[in-house]
C-alpha cells in the first residue's frame, strides 16, 4: 500500500500520479480534506491582507507598531489522499 499526500500546488500533481497508476491497473482511491496551518509572520507595519488561492484562504492582520516581533497567520488550505493497493 502507498499513500500520497499533497497540499497546495503539489495537488495536481499528486492526482496526475493516480491517475497514471489507475491506468497501470493499481486500485486507487482518492480522498480530499483540509488542514489548518499556522505561518509565523515577522515585522508589523499596520497591514490587513487577504491571501489568494494559491497560498490558501484567510487573513493577516497587524496592529501597526513595528519591531513587535512575530505573529501567527491561521489559514485553512486544501489537501489530497492518493491510496494506491495492488489488485
Amino acid at each position: 500500500m502507498l499513500l500520497l499526500k499533497a497540499s497546495g500546488r503539489a495537488i495536481e500533481k499528486a492526482l496526475q500520479v493516480g491517475l497514471c497508476l489507475l491506468e497501470g491497473g493499481e486500485g486507487v482511491r482518492i480522498c480530499t480534506g483540509g488542514v489548518e496551518v499556522l505561518d509565523d509572520v515577522v515585522g508589523g507595519g499596520g497591514y490587513k491582507r487577504k491571501w489568494g488561492e494559491d497560498e490558501g484562504e484567510g487573513e493577516e492582520e497587524g496592529n501597526g507598531e513595528e519591531g513587535e516581533g512575530e505573529d501567527v497567520r491561521r489559514r485553512w488550505t486544501s489537501t489530497v489522499e492518493v491510496w494506491v493497493t495492488k489488485k
